[in-house]
């Protein structure tokens, strides 16, 4: 756990000094052609929550020219295809300023227009990155995203209450990332959606308060200044809440007793316990806006789903205008790896701190290898870094490596023999692994199979050997019927029948039927066609010959009678 506890080590601050450079640099260029714009860095960079190694940041950009056309567009008063020509022309010209402008800093830019946040990429090129070769900075530049600012100071404001709470969110967003199960775009949760219920497990304990219930904000005397304070109030939203320094200045909310000198490696089996057995997912949402679970699923009646996690956004909340349900990407196949991570950690370590009786410095080493292994703040050079773990787990998820498997199936089988696998094959021809293919739809939905393979497909010889001999039974009688069925076609000198054809392609035996048919009455028809015109043609020669024969026949004719007339005109 000592890992996380290093917030300002050296190179953390040289990334800081790189990121307020990187801000001050996006802020001169594209000052220069719109005025009043503001940036602000949100995301993980903001929330003092980042892994170490990762260096990417969000910006949000407030430009007031596009935030009047929205506001115009929310009206009614313009339509959508002038928003949308108008909006991406704005859009390209601060991607213009950027690349036009005199330090030559930024590289790699390009915008992409079409999204729910629209984005400028790119690259800081002279930013003095202490986590790259090159020193290279990575950055995304988003438009009128102020309610993902609002997001990341809540989770900072939450993470300043005891060090232990920053310590558990990192070391829950290492493990999620780890075993491949932090991405929503793979079927699981965020990072974000992890952080929000580590901070809602932790007020259930009564370790953290709710700094957006109502109650305590009265308590404190807090009233929310939406006319005159931007951020109190962002889309229409109620953005506002306490702080740490409001919360500890007035010393009303305490901390509960039996919580009060848990230690991390305690909370860390807690968070695993409270989603594995005790938080009743089926019925309640998580929510830090109320910090307890009260919540029913019913008030995101659109999105939840009695299978899965139900995570309520913090402002954008089921009474608002816009309710998120940031747990509304999760799959069936992904909810299933979540539930079986979870559990699986949950018995690993409690296990564990049984047997070496809850100490933290006997267990260090345990949870070095269960969370992963992580770079050091003065090494270099260090192969296996936390940032190419997480990198490798964002882009590909299933190739996340995971202490708990037993071994890792890249093909149908094993390379045995020195033969290729079908992956490996495919790859050695640019093509992508059949897992990634196919994806996990339809398989790994039966809890019954324990063993699977990376894809979540169970092994061949995962199997029991009962099951093994069943199938292997039940495809030698497929084999002898079809076997039988062809000899019987080939015997009667037709076309295989009905059943065979059935029993060989179950999916389309009567487009098969029909279409062989057809293909054979064409045959006839193009067959007769043709011997019809070639009888045709052998008459109409016929016809021609015999034509020339019979006038030459009169034409003799003719002159033998011409001839007897003049016989007998000389008699």
């Amino acid at each position: 756990m000592n890992r996380f506890e290093n917030e300002h080590d050296e190179k953390q601050l040289q990334l800081q000094l790189s990121i307020d450079r990187l801000q001050d640099k996006l802020a001169f260029a594209i000052s220069r052609r719109f005025n009043g714009s503001r940036l602000t860095v949100y995301g993980s960079v903001l929330s003092g929550l980042a892994l170490e190694g990762s260096h990417d940041v969000d910006v949000s950009i407030f430009i007031p020219e596009l935030d009047r056309l929205k506001k115009n567009f929310d009206r009614g008063t313009v339509s959508a295809s002038e928003y949308e020509k108008k909006a991406r022309r704005i859009i390209y010209q601060v991607r213009d300023s950027l690349e036009y402008c005199r330090s030559r800093s930024f590289a790699d830019l390009f915008a992409i227009t079409r999204a729910r946040v629209p984005v400028v990429k790119g690259t800081d090129v002279h930013a003095q990155n202490p986590y790259t070769h090159d020193g290279s900075l990575s950055f995304d530049l988003c438009f009128l995203n102020d309610i993902a600012v609002v997001n990341s100071s809540l989770l900072r404001e939450y993470s300043l209450f005891d060090n232990r709470v920053r310590i558990l969110m990192l070391s829950v967003k290492s493990f999620a990332k780890l075993n491949g199960i932090a991405s929503a775009a793979d079927g699981t949760l965020s990072s974000y959606s992890w952080l929000n219920m580590v901070v809602f497990y932790l007020q259930c304990i009564g370790f953290l308060p709710a700094l957006q219930c109502p109650k305590m904000m009265q308590e404190h005397d807090f009233e929310p200044d939406q006319n005159g304070n931007p951020w109190h109030s962002i889309n229409g939203l109620d953005t506002f809440y306490l702080t740490k320094e409001m919360v500890t200045k007035r010393n009303i909310w305490e901390r509960q007793i039996h919580v009060n000198d848990a230690s991390t490696t305690r909370l860390l089996f807690g968070f695993f316990n409270f989603y594995s057995i005790v938080f009743p997912q089926q019925t309640v949402a998580a929510s830090i806006r109320f910090g307890k679970p009260s919540l029913q699923k019913t008030s995101l009646s659109k999105t939840s789903k009695l299978w899965r996690l139900c995570v309520e956004d913090p402002f954008e909340t089921c009474s608002s205008h816009c309710p998120h349900d940031l747990g509304c990407h999760i799959k069936e196949d992904g909810q299933k790896r979540i539930s079986e991570h979870l559990s699986r950690a949950s018995r690993k370590l409690g296990a564990f701190m049984q047997e070496k009786m809850a100490c933290d410095d006997t267990i260090s080493t345990f949870l070095c290898q269960f969370l992963g292994p992580m770079p050091k703040s003065n090494g270099e050079g260090v192969k296996d870094s936390a940032s190419s773990v997480a990198q490798q787990a964002r882009n590909h998820p299933r190739n996340a490596p995971r202490q708990d498997r037993a071994r890792t199936n890249t093909g149908r089988h094993n390379n045995r023999n020195g033969k290729h696998t079908n992956n490996q094959r495919n790859q050695s021809h640019g093509r992508a692994p059949k897992e990634m293919k196919r994806g996990n739809e339809g398989h790994g939905t039966n809890p019954a199979r324990s063993q699977m393979k990376g894809d979540g497909r169970p092994g061949k010889n995962d199997q029991p050997v009962h099951v093994q001999k069943k199938n292997a039974q039940k495809k030698h009688q497929r084999q002898m019927q079809n076997k039988n069925n062809r000899d019987n076609s080939d015997a009667n000198g037709s076309q295989p029948s009905h059943q065979s054809l059935q029993a060989d392609h179950p999916a389309a035996n009567i487009q098969f039927v029909d279409k062989q048919k057809e293909r054979l009455r064409q045959i006839t028809e193009e067959k007769t066609r043709k011997e019809h015109l070639k009888q045709n043609k052998k008459g109409g020669n016929t016809a021609a010959v015999g034509g020339k024969h019979g006038s030459g026949d009169k034409h003799q004719k003719g002159n033998s009678r011409k001839s007897d007339v003049s016989r007998t005109g000389n008699e």
